[in-house]
């Protein structure tokens, strides 16, 4: 666009003066800003203040999730903690149980084989005392028939040394 200059020096038409005027007439209605352009800025302002309002609105809602000391994600986390605490300590407890039972077990398996080992030594010993008492037995019939004999023979050769 072309601008004219109205000069201060000389007189200025009344036709000048109008194409001034429709000059800044048509700027004006072509300007944006003038023309609901700061209807549309205030509009589109309160609208960026609505949407930061709910930002702000879940921003909070997501920090009350996070941090609320009743209800919120740490305070779960801790909870979820101690349990897992109590948990792994009932878990290392019943290992341990379960360890002495084991040991216990070994114990009474070994104790099961002395007590079967203890049992046949006692009936090997129960027998060696009944063959025992069987070779003494003998042993004294033995000896009683060797003693008959010798005193039968003793008192023979005195008979035959005498007669």
């Amino acid at each position: 666009m072309k601008k004219r200059v109205i000069s201060k020096s000389g007189p200025v038409s009344v036709r000048s003066k109008a194409i001034a005027l429709d000059e800044i007439n048509k700027k004006l209605n072509s300007s944006a800003a003038l023309n609901g352009g700061f209807d549309t800025l205030l509009y589109k302002i309160d609208k960026i203040e609505q949407s930061q309002g709910q930002l702000v609105s879940k921003v909070d809602k997501i920090h009350d999730a996070i941090y609320d000391p009743s209800e919120g994600i740490f305070s779960k986390l801790g909870e979820y903690k101690l349990e897992n605490t109590n948990k792994i300590n009932e878990v290392v407890q019943d290992v341990s149980e379960l360890q002495i039972w084991r040991e216990m077990k070994e114990d009474d398996t070994s104790s099961s084989d002395n007590k079967k080992k203890i049992f046949e030594l006692e009936k090997s010993v129960g027998d060696l005392t009944r063959n025992k008492n069987n070779v003494w037995s003998v042993l004294k019939w033995f000896l009683v028939a060797f003693g008959g004999a010798c005193i039968t023979l003793s008192v023979k050769w005195i008979e035959n040394k005498f007669r």
